[in-house]
């Protein structure tokens, strides 16, 4: 009988020691501290919602603005439009919750990305051959951005909010007249926008945006990716997004085709277009394409379009390779006598 008590009390003490342990787990995971680490509401993935057509997501505090060769004419006056938005580039479906305050700042700089301030001298050539200088606050003057002149040190700042739950854009459009495009191969604009620390944005975006007017026009309209440099072999870590330009003068219609596995034309980019543009896809293939009418009085003689990953970044993958993913322009039809 001693032994059956000796036995109860034993496992009586081994029940409560199990309840203790249960009791004290459960408090220690129930802890409020514990819950703030571990328990959150957001979507995580909300952060990449910062997305802009020319400018590329980088760690808050970088200074490493990546370049965006963006072509010209010469007839005409410049006019590039940057866009800030709250969804993801390629799907309008993905927007940021939450509302992004930012400061937007722009400024311009040499080809050795140094500032220019208003006393600085600027070298630059003419269409014909002769040269110039002109100062930096004079070129300040010439450059507009949404209607306004960058200061006589060749800066600008806006600020902005993007509201959350709905898609929301920004437009900064930089123009320059025609008269003063020359000066504009031998400058560039840094831009970047910068979420305050109220937004719960981890990354900034940043561009430099070079404008030259140091490319062929032909009359047949053509298509390449601009800014990837001249080595094919060259790796292409890093990149997210490309620049690719159009160009021509002819009026054509022509098809413009890529590989969907690999990347995909943003939407700024098919509302260049217009509002009617159908992605469609090749049956048995992973290739998507848009035909479109291209040229003609009084039409753009090229576009600045985007292309954006899909699927992440193959490993070793060249400049070649990125070469390879859009098709050469394909011209379905070329109207007679369309010269501009």
């Amino acid at each position: 009988m001693k032994w059956k008590n000796k036995s109860w009390i034993t496992i009586w003490l081994i029940l409560v020691c199990a309840a203790l342990l249960v009791t004290g787990t459960y408090a220690a995971y129930t802890n409020v501290e514990y819950i703030k680490r571990v328990v959150s509401t957001k979507d995580s993935t909300q952060n990449v919602y910062f997305t802009s057509n020319f400018l590329l997501q980088r760690e808050k505090g970088s200074q490493e603005y990546p370049l965006r060769v963006i072509p010209a004419g010469r007839e005409k006056d410049v006019s590039i439009t940057v866009s800030v938005c709250n969804y993801l580039q390629n799907d309008i479906t993905k927007i940021n919750q939450e509302t992004i305050s930012y400061t937007l700042t722009a400024q311009l700089v040499d080809l050795n990305n140094t500032e220019i301030h208003s006393d600085t001298v600027i070298s630059y050539q003419n269409a014909d051959g002769t040269s110039g200088t002109v100062t930096g606050s004079n070129l300040a003057s010439y450059i507009h951005l949404n209607e306004s002149t960058f200061d006589a040190n060749g800066r600008y700042s806006a600020n902005g909010a993007l509201t959350g739950m709905t898609p929301s854009e920004h437009y900064y459009k930089i123009t320059c007249p025609k008269e003063y495009i020359s000066m504009l191969n031998s400058v560039a604009i840094q831009i970047k926008a910068v979420p305050d620390s109220s937004s719960q944005v981890d990354i900034q975006l940043m561009g430099q945006l070079r404008i030259t007017t140091n490319v062929q026009q032909t009359t047949s309209w053509e298509g390449g990716f601009t800014g990837l440099g001249n080595d094919p072999s060259a790796s292409t870590t890093g990149l997210d997004a490309f620049n690719y330009t159009m160009s021509g003068t002819i009026q054509q219609k022509v098809r413009l085709k890529w590989n969907a596995d690999k990347v995909t034309l943003g939407l700024w980019s098919r509302k260049l277009f217009g509002t009617n543009i159908t992605v469609k896809s090749v049956p048995d293939t992973t290739y998507e394409y848009i035909d479109i009418d291209v040229g003609g009085p009084g039409q753009p003689t090229n576009y600045n379009l985007q292309f954006y990953r899909v699927n992440g970044i193959p490993e070793n993958e060249t400049v070649a390779d990125v070469k390879g993913y859009v098709f050469d322009l394909e011209i379905l039809t070329t109207l007679q006598n369309s010269g501009t």
